[in-house]
């Protein structure tokens, strides 16, 4: 039983006893002497004005505790309400928490299982900081100012600073890291770590493995789009248009050319496992250098090869086959050899002394398949 009704019934009985008493002891001293005074009017008198009294004593106290009993009642009815409200927003805050770490699972499926959220748990926290098993918001909005944002803020401002750093006109060492490290702080807001096989290209930061891969950033960056957008529609937000275009051939350049050789004190580099993968990525750019009086390239078919080759990690990983690797190598040399016997080109010192580096480094990759 309730407290306070347990308190009411003893004010009841209490009363009640009290009332019993007085009437036991008031008409009992009446009754006692009712027969010396009973033809005293003055005295009946007196007794009905005791009688009144005491009834409206006695109404008095059962009011005030119908008073309190009502009160009691009425208390224990708002602690149920609120309990039933309690045990509400303990039902709705588990299963939010549920269907959000639901929707987790669903952003690993469509990503091919390659990424896996660290700490799901701490991840809601995160994004609905708010939200206890006693209180929950279903939506956050983005705060977006410095020093006041939240999760969801924080990570809008910075895609949006990397979709506007995309546009960036030179890129040198530099800048292509700082880029890489600001996709890395967004995963890690993100909590979300790559779980999918080793690529070439894949940066490794303090020898883990990103995701993040040198030929296919804008890859890596809608991925982190795609999770952030899935955070603000479940918060009650509309989702961003970032990186909607494809992959930069500038920005994946400028990424191969920064990676293509380890920079001192850094914490990321590039994985590369095949072989001579480098030297490729050098005859790249030398042979887009190599162009004639009218700018056109000298060795056109070995540049859109090499171009294609490096377009993104699918691209990549065939070259781990030595057959596509021997096609584009061969390739390469009879485009060289050809170009060797132009007039043009055995006149022009500059031309052919570069068209004789890449007929070294095509026969030397050459040689090192015969030899595997």
């Amino acid at each position: 039983m309730p407290k306070d009704t347990s308190s009411v019934h003893r004010i009841w009985k209490i009363s009640a006893i009290i009332l019993a008493l007085l009437f036991a002891l008031l008409f009992g001293t009446y009754a006692y002497n009712l027969r010396h005074i009973s033809s005293d009017h003055t005295a009946w008198s007196s007794f009905g004005s005791l009688l009144g009294g005491f009834f409206t004593l006695g109404g008095a106290i059962a009011t005030i505790a119908t008073l309190l009993f009502l009160n009691a009642q009425n208390k224990n009815h708002q602690d149920f309400i609120d309990w039933q409200k309690q045990a509400m927003s303990f039902d709705q805050y588990i299963n939010h928490r549920k269907f959000f770490v639901e929707r987790l699972n669903e952003l690993q499926t469509v990503c091919n299982n390659k990424i896996r959220f660290t700490n799901p748990d701490n991840l809601y926290s995160s994004v609905f900081p708010e939200n206890f098993p006693t209180r929950i918001d279903l939506i956050v909005i983005p705060k977006r100012e410095d020093g006041a944002e939240n999760l969801l803020g924080d990570l809008c401002n910075r895609l949006d600073y990397i979709e506007s750093a995309w546009e960036r006109a030179e890129w040198d060492d530099h800048s292509v890291r700082e880029f890489a490290y600001d996709l890395i702080t967004v995963q890690d807001h993100l909590q979300f770590e790559w779980v999918g096989e080793d690529s070439d290209g894949d940066i490794l930061f303090e020898e883990r493995n990103t995701g993040l891969n040198i030929y296919s950033i804008n890859a890596f960056c809608s991925t982190c789009s795609l999770i952030l957008n899935s955070f603000l529609q479940y918060a009650g937000n509309r989702p961003l248009d970032h990186f909607q275009r494809g992959n930069p051939r500038f920005v994946r350049e400028a990424f191969i050319k920064s990676f293509s050789h380890p920079m001192k004190h850094s914490l990321i580099r590039a994985h590369k496992s095949i072989e001579g993968l480098s030297s490729l990525e050098y005859l790249l750019f030398h042979v887009d250098s190599i162009r004639d009086s009218t700018t056109h390239w000298v060795l056109p078919m070995t540049y859109r090869s090499l171009e294609r080759a490096f377009s993104s990690r699918s691209e990549v990983l065939k070259l781990r086959d030595n057959g596509v690797l021997s096609r584009l190598i061969q390739q390469g040399i009879q485009e060289v050899e050809w170009s060797l016997g132009l007039a043009e080109n055995v006149n022009n010192p500059k031309t052919f002394q570069d068209l004789m580096v890449c007929a070294q480094m095509f026969y030397a990759f050459n040689d090192l398949l015969k030899n595997t």
